[in-house]
C-alpha cells in the first residue's frame, strides 16, 4: 500500500484558515517576489532556456534538473510546464507531505525568474499544478482543512494582470470525497483520481466524459485499471492513448511499495492490462505523480524514499517498449467462453514436450513459464498467477480465465521451438529458452 498516500488522504490539517475566493488577492505572476520563504530560490544564472536548458533525458530515467528543482533539503512533487514549457510550476513539501505549497517561475527577458510561492493562494496549503492546454488556467488541488473537509480542484484564470481570482472546480471533478492529480489530453479530456462513491476500492481514475447537448459527466475507468485498493495519479499522454500511474493495490508490485504501471487505449474505448513499468522506474522506494510533457515528448515522475521526494523524468520513447507486454498480459477476471471451444484430451507425453521457459524478444525479462502438473499443462506468466491450459489440438490451447490462445510451434524434427499467444487480435511471439521438468530455468 502506498502508506505516504494513504495517510495523506485521510487526514485533514486543522488549525488553517477558512478558503474562499475572497482570501485570495489578484496578485500579476510577474509580481511573485522572493521573500523570506525558505521556499523561495534564486535561479543560477546561466539557466537559460525551455526546461532550464536542459538536455532532454534518454530511455533511462533520470534526476531532473539537480541544483535547481531538485536541490539539498528540499522534497519536491508533481510537476507542470506551460505548453511552451517557458512557465513552470512544482509541489513542494516538508517531512511526511506536510506544508505543500506551490512554487512558480517563469523564463522571460532571457533568463528564470526566481522560484516563489504562487501568489494569490496564501493561507492553504495547495498541491498538484496543472496547466490547461490552451494555457489559459491553472488547476490546482486545495488539501483538506478546516471547513473544508476535502482535498478539491480549484482553478485561476489567467487574464492581462496574472491570474484571477481561485475558484472552486463544480460537480462532478468534485465530490464529497477526495480528489486528486488533474491530468488532460489535448483533445480536454480531463482524468484524475478520486475516493468517491461507487468505486472499486480506495483510490480509483475517472475521466470526464463530454456529449454534445449534455452536460459533462465523469466515468471510472474500470477495471483492469482500476483495482480494489489505491490506484491514483494519471499520467496520461497528449493524444489520450498511453496511461501510467501509481497502483498500490496487489498487482505485482517486486519492490513492495507503489509502483508506477502503464497500460495503454486499446481501440475499443477500454484498456490493456496495467504492467508494472520494473527496473530503472520503479525501486523500494514509492513512485507517484506522473506527467507527460504538454508536446508528449517526456514524463515526469515522483521518488519518495519516506525522507525525500524527488522528481525524474524519461523519454516518452522508453515506453513504447511495455505494449506488447501490456496487450500480451493475462487479466484475472472471467470470461464467457466461445461456444465452439472445447477441450479435447491430449497424451502427456506429448504435452511435456511443451514444458519450459519461453520469453518475448527483445524482453527477456517477460517469461512465460510452461508446466505439466499431473496432466495438466499450466501456463505462467512473469508476475501473473498459474493458470490452466486446455487443449482443442495437439498444439493449439485456449484459456478459461480470458479469452485467449496458445498455439506452440515446432521445428522439422517435432522439438518445440517457440509458442505463439493469440489474444484480441494481437499475435504475441515468445522463444522457447529452456526445456525442464517443471518448466522453471535450470540451475
Amino acid at each position: 500500500m502506498k502508506t505516504c498516500h494513504r495517510i495523506f488522504h485521510l487526514i485533514s490539517i486543522s488549525g488553517l484558515v477558512a478558503f474562499s475566493s475572497a482570501a485570495f488577492a489578484a496578485t500579476p505572476i510577474s509580481e511573485a517576489k522572493a521573500d523570506s520563504s525558505p521556499a523561495t530560490i534564486t535561479q543560477p544564472p546561466n539557466v537559460r532556456g525551455a526546461y532550464f536548458g536542459l538536455k532532454l533525458p534518454g530511455d533511462i530515467p533520470e534526476l531532473f534538473a539537480p541544483g535547481i528543482i531538485n536541490i539539498p533539503g528540499r522534497s519536491v512533487s508533481r510537476i507542470a510546464f506551460s505548453p511552451d514549457a517557458t512557465e513552470c510550476a512544482f509541489t513542494v513539501f516538508e517531512s511526511f507531505y506536510a506544508n505543500n505549497r506551490i512554487l512558480f517561475t517563469r523564463y522571460e527577458n532571457g533568463a528564470w525568474t526566481s522560484q516563489a510561492p504562487l501568489s494569490g493562494v496564501e493561507g492553504r496549503q495547495i498541491l498538484e499544478p496543472l496547466f490547461s492546454r490552451d494555457n489559459h488556467r491553472l488547476y490546482f488541488t486545495v488539501k483538506a482543512a478546516g471547513d473544508s473537509p476535502n482535498n478539491d480542484f480549484w482553478e485561476m484564470q489567467r487574464t492581462t494582470k496574472g491570474w484571477g481570482q481561485p475558484q472552486l472546480l463544480p460537480a462532478p471533478l468534485n465530490s464529497a470525497q477526495n480528489e486528486f492529480c488533474l491530468a488532460q489530453t489535448a483533445g480536454g479530456t480531463m482524468y484524475f483520481a478520486s475516493a468517491r462513491e461507487g468505486g472499486h476500492g480506495g483510490l480509483d481514475l475517472y475521466r470526464t466524459v463530454t456529449k454534445p447537448g449534455q452536460p459533462m459527466q465523469v466515468e471510472n475507468l474500470g477495471t483492469p485499471v482500476n483495482s480494489e485498493s489505491d490506484d491514483g495519479d494519471p499520467g496520461i499522454s497528449p493524444d489520450g492513448h498511453t496511461l501510467v500511474f501509481y497502483s498500490a493495490s496487489n498487482r505485482p508490485r517486486p519492490t513492495g511499495n507503489s509502483d508506477l504501471f502503464i497500460c495503454f487505449e486499446n481501440g475499443k474505448g477500454g484498456w490493456t492490462n496495467p504492467v508494472n513499468l520494473g527496473k530503472g522506474f520503479n525501486t523500494p522506494a514509492a513512485e507517484y505523480g506522473a506527467t507527460f510533457s504538454q508536446d508528449g515528448r517526456v514524463l515526469f515522475f515522483v521518488r519518495f524514499d519516506g525522507k525525500k521526494g524527488e522528481l525524474y523524468w524519461v523519454s516518452t520513447g522508453a515506453l513504447e517498449r511495455f505494449r506488447q507486454q501490456s496487450e500480451a498480459s493475462i487479466a484475472p477476471a472471467q470470461v464467457e467462453l466461445p461456444p465452439e471451444k472445447r477441450a479435447i484430451s491430449v497424451s502427456p507425453g506429448i504435452l511435456q514436450r511443451y514444458v519450459g521457459t519461453y520469453a518475448m524478444e527483445p524482453q527477456p525479462g517477460f517469461t512465460n513459464h510452461i508446466t505439466l502438473e499431473g496432466n495438466q499443462l499450466m501456463t505462467q506468466m512473469a508476475g501473473q498467477p498459474k493458470v490452466p491450459l486446455f487443449a482443442e489440438s495437439e498444439t493449439k490451447f485456449f484459456l478459461k480465465v480470458v479469452d485467449a490462445q496458445m498455439e506452440f510451434v515446432t521445428n522439422d524434427q517435432g522439438e518445440t521451438t517457440g509458442l505463439i499467444i493469440h489474444q484480441n487480435g494481437m499475435e504475441i511471439k515468445m522463444t522457447r529458452k529452456n526445456a525442464a521438468s517443471n518448466g522453471e530455468p535450470k540451475s
